[in-house]
């Protein structure tokens, strides 16, 4: 069994702004939509200049609550995880990829961290580019870890510390050159 060098786990219930955002607006879609129920069953005022059917207003209402609690509950369970030991690295994100997935030091031919850039294209959360062989797994973005394999694919994946995870890559490199 290895020695972990450095592990970090992120999920997105650390990453403030977008619950400032994600919140109110999931309150206010409900809001609205709950208002609209209460005005066409308890006032018995038609909701809207088109009112839908007493049918279709509740099964539009509770998809809609649905929908916003599903996105929710997404967005609580997203996880980026990864561990860099003595021989290995690995990695998963959660709930896409529940195992992890292991990258030796010979598959790897190049490694980088730099500060996250939203114009480099990473976005945030799992994206898979078949086209260009990339898999980003952006959850808090401060820093990118950019793994190069010898298949030609790439892995880009946030981190929270720079130096700690450029420290324990060094490692794990160096030990693969001298067993």
């Amino acid at each position: 069994m290895s020695k972990v060098i450095f592990s970090e786990k992120q999920t997105f219930r650390q990453v403030t702004w977008i619950w400032m955002i994600i919140i109110p607006i999931s309150v206010g879609v409900c809001a609205v939509m709950l208002y609209g129920c209460y005005q066409q069953f308890v006032l018995n005022i038609p909701w809207g200049d088109r009112p839908a059917s007493d049918t279709g207003l509740i099964v539009l209402t509770l998809a809609t609550i649905l929908i916003l609690a599903a996105t929710l509950w997404l967005m609580l369970a997203f996880e980026v995880s990864f561990e860099i030991n003595d021989s290995e690295f690995r990695y998963r994100f959660y709930p896409y990829a529940k195992r992890w997935k292991v990258l030796t030091p010979d598959r790897i031919t190049r490694y980088s961290v730099g500060p996250y850039n939203i114009w480099g294209g990473y976005g945030l959360g799992y994206h898979k580019s078949p086209r260009s062989k990339t898999v980003r797994m952006i959850v808090k973005p401060d820093f990118v870890l950019t793994l190069s394999l010898a298949d030609g694919e790439k892995i880009v994946m946030s981190t929270t510390n720079k130096e700690e995870t450029e420290r324990a890559m060094r490692k794990l490199m160096l030990n693969s050159e001298n067993p």
